[in-house]
């Protein structure tokens, strides 16, 4: 028996708790993905959304990968076939059977259209965890579409019990995760709705209870009840107090204590766990000094009382630091339109322009001409790069027709995996690269206002 599965949810963890280690095997075939690279792909933790690669095969005509990989808890993972992503729930000591669809024509757009990879599970038994999130979701969105109006504008919460009545035959002893992964996602819905005020629910759900770190739905109802606690909604700091005790306190720990007089965030781990997600976003902020903002995590990846909150502060630094001026731009591999394989070292010795770009970006096609110039201009300094995620130089080729350019064109497929490690969320896009192969200027300014001085600016 196969049955068809669409998962909708995001995927932001890897673990749960109450678990034990066990081999997990996943299996299966693709059709039409010959010469692919195929990926599994899972989060360290749920704050600093850090990913990594467990397991990768590249498909022959066949079409088969076969992994084997240790899981210690139920655990959320991705499947990556180019641009196509699905995920999907593994378990220790479970087999897992794949049919997998992957349709060559969409990854000329998926990049941007998100296309969704489809698989099918083979013979997957009812009780697993994929069957009962599956007939969950439908339950719930029956639920929704009849009592929208009943739940979210008059904060009838009370109606949810009966999605509870209706998932009561799981037996929950069997199915922890499950059991907790309905009540949190229950949760999230009621928080939404206002059912009660935010004291009453977190009092519910969080407080004086352990932190279920490894738990997916309960750290995506944590993001989410916690969302810019620290800068909008606590009542013991004004946002000026908050800015100081950022770009101005020497001492890390004032921040905490003066958050301790917030009820809410009384207990200490809580507390702690709730600042090391809001300095990531206060990273990105402009009201706060980066360099004091990496200080405090610094002091947190090494001084904290918990191990998994070291841990959430080391990813946090891997991941702002990453990609930033003078740090090394990672190694990708392209395909030129002669059918050659071009990686980092081919550019050493000039400044580097990656510009990347899909056919379906109305934007894109506005920079080829001041690109051109720019290669023109600076032709002993610099090369510049047009990147696509074509599948076939025979496209890149039809799309560039008879004219003729200074700068390169090159292919990202069939791995790429450059978008992933650039971290690139859309298009045109661009990173400016020294001769030493570190990154300058990440995003690189495009053409627009101020374009060709910021290049005279680094090249004069």
């Amino acid at each position: 028996m196969i049955r068809k599965f669409h998962l909708t949810f995001l995927v932001f963890f890897i673990l749960s708790m109450d678990g034990y280690s066990g081999t997990t095997r996943l299996s299966g075939v693709v059709e039409n993905a010959n010469g692919y690279t195929i990926r599994l792909k899972a989060f360290t933790d749920a704050i600093s959304l850090q990913d990594t690669i467990i397991a990768q095969a590249t498909l022959d005509e066949q079409g088969i990968f076969d992994f084997q990989i240790e899981v210690e808890y139920p655990r959320t993972v991705v499947l990556k076939l180019g641009f196509q992503t699905n995920s999907f729930y593994i378990e220790p000591d479970k087999e897992y059977n794949l049919k997998v669809y992957y349709d060559p024509e969409k990854e000329q757009v998926s990049y941007l259209a998100k296309h969704r990879l489809l698989f099918d599970f083979v013979d997957l038994p009812k009780d697993d965890l994929n069957s009962l999130i599956e007939k969950f979701n439908m339950l719930l969105d029956e639920f929704l579409i009849k009592n929208f109006y009943k739940v979210y504008k008059y904060g009838q919460v009370h109606l949810l019990d009966s999605l509870r009545y209706d998932m009561f035959g799981v037996n929950r002893e069997k199915s922890r995760y499950f059991g907790d992964l309905m009540e949190f996602r229950l949760a999230d819905i009621q928080l939404a709705a206002k059912g009660n005020d935010d004291e009453m629910i977190f009092f519910e759900f969080l407080g004086n209870k352990p932190i279920r770190y490894n738990h997916h739905e309960y750290m995506v109802f944590f993001n989410t009840f916690f969302n810019e606690y620290i800068k909008t909604k606590t009542n013991v700091l004004r946002f000026g107090e908050l800015r100081s005790l950022i770009n101005e306190q020497e001492n890390p720990d004032a921040l905490s204590k003066a958050l301790k007089k917030d009820l809410i965030l009384m207990d200490d781990r809580i507390r702690e766990l709730v600042i090391l997600r809001d300095l990531y976003f206060f990273f990105y902020d402009f009201d706060f000094r980066t360099t004091k903002v990496i200080q405090h995590i610094t002091y947190l990846s090494e001084n904290s009382a918990y191990p998994e909150h070291r841990n959430i502060a080391r990813n946090l630094i891997k991941r702002i630091t990453s990609l930033q001026p003078r740090s090394p731009i990672p190694d990708f591999t392209f395909t030129d339109l002669e059918g050659n394989q071009k990686s980092k070292k081919d550019y050493l010795g000039k400044y580097l322009l990656l510009n990347f770009w899909e056919l379906d970006c109305n934007d894109c096609f506005k920079n080829i001409d001041s690109l051109e110039y720019l290669q023109k201009a600076y032709a002993d300094k610099l090369n510049v790069i047009s990147v696509s995620g074509y599948k076939y130089v025979s496209d890149l080729k039809r799309i560039i027709g008879d004219k003729e350019f200074s700068m390169e064109f090159l292919l990202a497929s069939p791995d790429n995996l450059v978008y992933d490690k650039l971290k690139i969320r859309s298009l045109p896009a661009a990173v400016l690269i020294d001769d030493k192969g570190k990154i300058v200027l990440y995003p690189a300014i495009l053409p627009g206002r101020g374009f060709r001085n910021t290049f005279k600016s680094v090249f004069k």
